[in-house]
């Protein structure tokens, strides 16, 4: 999950000098990330529990407060957004796609029953069932990446509107 990574790499890039070259990118993603499961939680509406249950509060708090994390980072931190230093969100969009990949086949590959099937990220299935799953597990890889990054790139643009630059 995205939004898991992210809390994990946010974290990690405040304490390891490698990743801290990469910390404004880890929270761009983190916040698109967590935005879009608030704005759409499919992972507690799949599962019709009631809406006041630990699990949704939980995870809807958890989100919450990862965007206000992302969002406090983007705003506060020194390092600005610069288009030019987009090319790193991509890096980790990419990475992020590929990890995602190497779970999805990880795990489908062990369910032969497939009673639970993975896909991590969309990238294995797309998420409104429009494609066919042979076409789409070659398709929506592509896809994603293409998608996180021009999000990242629209929050860019509205950064630097909002900034005046």
């Amino acid at each position: 999950h995205a939004c898991t990574a992210m809390c994990v790499m946010c974290f990690a890039s405040q304490h390891n000098k490698v990743l801290q070259k990469y910390r404004t990118s880890f929270a761009m993603l983190g916040f698109i990330s967590n935005l879009v499961y608030l704005l759409y939680p499919a992972g507690v509406m799949w599962y019709q529990v009631h809406p006041l249950s630990y699990r949704v509060i939980q995870t809807l708090l958890y989100h919450g407060v990862m965007v206000s994390y992302s969002i406090f980072t983007l705003v506060f931190e020194k390092p600005k957004l610069v288009y030019k230093k987009s090319y790193k969100d991509l890096v980790v969009i990419s990475l992020l796609v590929v990890w995602a990949l190497l779970g999805n086949y990880l795990y489908n590959g062990t369910y032969k029953n497939y009673d639970h099937f993975f896909n991590w990220l969309f990238v294995v299935r797309d998420p409104f069932y429009i494609l066919p799953l042979e076409i789409s597990r070659f398709v929506m890889p592509f896809v994603i990446l293409l998608l996180l990054y021009s999000l990242d790139l629209l929050v860019y643009f509205i950064y630097n509107k909002v900034r005046g630059v």
